[in-house]
């Protein structure tokens, strides 16, 4: 097949992103000489899409003016870059309400870098000493700024952590609860590159910290029996510093919604004085994903383990609104809730909420109602349910009862609509619904 010489490289439908962008990705230039076929232009269609800058990219060739020359036509469509990331908003017995945003601009500066800027406050916690709370949360992933991607990320949180002092696990009054008061505020940075079929992501975190640990440290059991709190916070300011790392395996067909594939991570963290940590403790996490379709129906497994060893700071424990559907997540960090888990199997696991072990397995099916275009992309009626389990050293080694009840586990489960749209995911559910209301 003869050889063509590329005169011109014309690229059509930018409208944000810079033209110099497009050039880097696509690596080729006037005078290259290339075939019709040429299977670096599939190389450099595929590249272009995977920036998710673009909904659409085409390739076709123009005559030259002379013979033998050619024009390269490079057609885009841009992808609505501004999302909505994160939407926070909601009630407990101990928070009247919390409300926040979190956007997202996808291509920053037209150079394909991401910026997320979020933010969250909650009214004066209904407690003793209690506080209004609020976090922000800023991020910048350029990924050719170097010749390595980056993200970097500062927070900031001016929070509350609510501890029991009376009452059994299941009660949520706020009287039963005090506060404890913390400032903190850091940098962290990620990058990752591929090892084969693998890519590793390496991550390092510092933060300054600073609490002021309340006098009243004792819990009164029900049983009339008392015991010390430990808060896994040092009092006044300390250092939280970690070095992180993480193997990712994804076949998966798409990140959002997908239908067939599957995604497993083994990752770890070391929190040490050698990276600035008042807290020594080590962290490993294992997490799998796989999706397999039969017909117009998806089914999947998701499974979550955890486990640390050490002397972790409260904020780097396994929380339980992060592993229960039926309770809120923390939001930016803060923890906005006293609600327990609903201890539907009866093992006593509505004592935790903070733990340095921890697992969930859940099976999820989704019937999806729709893909197009447009403003919402895709949508899929979902039902998950599944197993999830939290606990502490002390609570597996010296519970005096049956093995049954000496695992804290219980069930969790949600159902609802799960949609990708122009402006972000958004999971309309029930459990999302009934763990923001002030039960």
């Amino acid at each position: 097949m003869a050889l063509l010489t590329l005169e011109a490289i014309q690229v059509d439908g930018l409208e944000k992103t810079n033209c110099s962008l497009v050039s880097r990705v696509l690596g080729l230039r006037p005078g290259d000489r290339i075939t019709p076929d040429d299977p670096r232009l599939e190389t450099a269609r595929l590249r272009l899409l995977a920036l998710g800058l673009f909904t659409q990219v085409d390739f076709r060739l123009r005559k030259g003016r002379a013979r033998g020359k050619v024009i390269l036509v490079v057609r885009l469509e841009e992808r609505h870059s501004l999302i909505i990331r994160h939407l926070f908003f909601g009630a407990s017995r101990i928070t009247p309400f919390w409300l926040g945003l979190g956007m997202q601009e996808g291509n920053f500066l037209g150079e394909g870098m991401r910026l997320t800027v979020s933010a969250v406050g909650t009214a004066r916690a209904d407690i003793m000493d209690g506080r209004a709370q609020y976090a922000l949360e800023s991020s910048l992933f350029a990924p050719k700024l170097f010749s390595f991607p980056l993200h970097l990320g500062a927070r900031y949180a001016d929070g509350t952590e609510f501890y029991r002092t009376y009452g059994e696990a299941s009660d949520g009054n706020p009287e039963n609860f005090l506060s404890l008061h913390y400032r903190r505020g850091g940098l962290w940075s990620e990058t990752f590159f591929p090892l084969g079929s693998l890519f590793m992501h390496l991550g390092i975190s510092s933060e300054l910290l600073h609490t002021h640990l309340p006098g009243e440290r004792i819990r009164h059991l029900p049983d009339g029996t008392s015991r010390r709190i430990h808060f896994g916070l040092e009092d006044g300011f300390s250092f939280l510093g970690h070095l992180s790392g993480r193997l990712s395996w994804d076949t998966r067909n798409r990140d959002i919604l997908p239908s067939e594939g599957t995604l497993v991570e083994v990752g770890g963290r070391i929190g040490s004085p050698v990276f600035f940590s008042s807290y020594s403790y080590s962290r490993g996490e294992l997490q799998l994903e796989h999706y397999r379709r039969l017909g117009r129906h998806i089914f999947s497994v998701h499974l979550f383990g955890g486990l640390m060893m050490g002397n972790p700071a409260l904020f780097d424990k396994f929380y339980i609104g992060d592993l229960q559907d039926l309770v809120a997540p923390r939001a930016l960090g803060l923890n906005l809730s006293v609600a327990s888990s609903p201890d539907f199997l009866g093992t006593g696991i509505a004592d935790s909420r903070w733990g340095t072990a921890a697992f969930k397995l859940a099976f999820r099916y989704d019937y999806p109602l729709f893909s197009r275009s447009g403003f919402i992309y895709r949508g899929h009626l979902f039902f998950s349910a599944g197993v999830m389990g939290l606990a502490t050293p002390s609570q597996l080694r010296f519970r005096e009862t049956s093995l049954r009840e000496a695992l804290p586990v219980d069930l969790t489960l949600d159902f609802g609509l799960h949609l990708d749209t122009r402006m972000g995911i958004f999971r309309l559910s029930f459990a999302n619904a009934l763990s923001r209301m002030p039960f």
